[in-house]
This record gives structure tokens, C-alpha cells and sequence, in this order.
């Protein structure tokens, strides 16, 4: 049978992957529910690799597809103009020189993705983790007392242009989370917080995880330098472990963040806003 392309990759939702790889390996494997003797050197040359195994090299991750191929394979499935932004931009990260533009690759995907999402909750899940502001504002903002803008600005470091906080305050009253309030009849607001926690549901977009957690790993690193020792604590230790052990490590760290957020909502009156990163990753094959 004919292998037609753009009607079999419209089964794979495009938006839903951050890797290219996977994602056309999502494609092969639904190619292989209607013809299972279609082979991945089959898939190759039908992407104009030739009849070779590149691309099992690419779903494995072993090879980067290269931006003149990310073109050609994006004229063969006949993506929308939207759709093949988002394509090449999955095809352009593993070759971005520099954190800065990984970071704006990742947050066009994360625009594109938002403009296609039909889900509301999702749509708010990305534009939280978008940026880490959200988060600080949220976390400045007291129940008991309300703040001015003024106030609320002041308390958040490191800088941060007036436009980024008075939006935070606006997306986090669409959210529920937050209340501005008029008081003696005077036009300045007051904000106060709603809700002490707040969750966006389980389904977190992939890419709004990653674009927040490289946020927060780039203030860590600055906090090295603009933070005095003794308002921070960044230390790391390098081992060797099993992969059973890995799995421990994981479920201690669970456990540690778990017991970290009870704390703090133990916590009585206004306090200081602090970041808690933690990090486990490979550095050997």
C-alpha cells in the first residue's frame, strides 16, 4: 500500500512533543499499524535520507537532524505555517550555541503551543511556568495585609522590569489567585494573596518545565555572585551509584521536597521568598 504522509503524521499531535526525534518516531510507529513490513530504512528514504537507518539514529538521539533536512522533511508531511515554526524550532535547539538561544527557542514553542492549545488549563500552565516572576509574586504576596505595586515590586530580586510584575499581577488575578482592591476611595490598587498554595493540575506541559527550570538554574548561578553566603546555601557532591540506588536518590529527594513545602506552610506572617533548586543528573554513559 501507498504511504501517504501528511494524512498519517495528522494522528500525531505535533504540539504535544519537545523532541523530534520522538516525535518522528511517533509518525514511524503509526506507519507500522497499517503496514508492518514497512522497515525504518523504508521510513528513511521516504524521507529523502536514502534507504539507510538515519533515522533510527534520530529517534535514538544518536543524530541530530540537520536544519536542511528539518525543511525537507517539513514540505514532505505539508505542515501548516505554524506547524513548521514549531518543527524547525525542535530541529534548531540541539544545535543552539548558546543558553540564550535555547532559551528563546523555547519560549517560541512554548507561544506557538499556547496559540494552538484548545485547553484553557493548559493555556495557563504554560504562561505560569513561562516565566519565573509568576511564581515570586504569588510567593510575596500576603493574605493578611494588602500591598501596593510599589510594594510588591520592591520586595522581588533580582531586578525586574515594572511591565513583567504588573502583568504577574494580572495573570495571577485571572487565575483566582489574587484580588486587587480599592481602598478609601482612592484609585491605587492593593493587591492581596487568595489562596495560600494553588495548584495547575498534573498535565504540566513538558516545555514550560523545561523553560522554568533553566529560569531558575540561571538565577542560582547569578546568586553566586549577588547573594551574600549567608542568605544561601549551593553546594554538590559527585558519585558513583547502581541503578537501584538511582531510584533511591530520587525518592529521597521527593521526600525532602515534600517536607521543604510543608514547612513553609507552617509558616506564620511575612517572610523571605527563597529558591529551592535541586538536581540530579547524569555525567557518564
Amino acid at each position: 500500500m501507498d504511504i501517504v504522509l501528511p494524512k498519517i503524521r495528522k494522528k500525531v499531535e505535533l504540539f504535544e512533543y519537545s523532541d523530534v526525534g520522538r516525535y518522528c518516531k511517533a509518525i514511524y510507529d503509526e506507519i507500522r499499524l497499517v503496514q508492518k513490513s514497512f522497515s525504518i530504512s523504508d521510513f528513511s528514504e521516504i524521507l529523502g535520507f536514502g534507504n539507510n537507518n538515519t533515522m533510527a539514529q534520530v529517534h535514538s538521539g544518536h543524530r541530530k537532524m540537520s536544519e536542511k533536512a528539518g525543511e525537507r522533511i517539513a514540505e514532505t508531511l505539508k505542515f501548516s505555517r505554524v506547524e513548521k515554526t514549531y518543527f524547525l524550532s525542535l530541529v534548531k535547539i540541539p544545535h543552539a550555541d548558546t543558553s540564550e538561544e535555547r532559551d528563546r527557542l523555547l519560549a517560541l514553542l512554548l507561544e506557538l503551543r499556547a496559540r494552538h492549545s484548545e485547553s484553557s488549563n493548559n493555556n495557563r500552565a504554560l504562561e505560569f511556568f513561562n516565566s519565573w516572576v509568576h511564581a515570586v509574586v504569588f510567593e510575596v504576596l500576603s493574605m493578611l495585609e494588602p500591598q501596593t505595586f510599589e510594594q510588591v515590586y520592591r520586595k522581588i530580586m533580582p531586578d525586574v522590569k515594572e511591565s513583567a510584575v504588573e502583568k504577574s499581577l494580572v495573570f495571577l488575578e485571572s487565575l483566582g489567585l489574587v484580588e486587587a482592591r480599592k481602598e478609601n476611595d482612592s484609585d491605587d490598587k492593593k493587591y492581596i494573596k487568595l489562596k495560600k498554595d494553588f495548584s495547575l493540575g498534573s498535565a504540566v506541559p513538558g516545555l514550560a518545565i523545561v523553560r522554568y527550570h533553566q529560569e531558575m538554574l540561571n538565577l542560582a548561578k547569578d546568586s553566586l555572585i549577588t547573594s551574600p553566603p549567608a542568605e544561601r546555601d549551593v553546594s554538590s557532591v559527585t558519585i558513583s551509584v547502581s541503578p537501584d540506588q538511582i531510584e533511591s536518590i530520587k525518592n529521597e529527594i521527593d521526600q525532602l521536597r515534600k517536607h521543604l513545602l510543608s514547612l513553609s506552610s507552617q509558616a506564620d506572617g511575612e517572610g523571605k521568598v527563597m529558591q529551592v533548586n535541586i538536581q540530579l543528573f547524569p555525567l557518564s554513559k
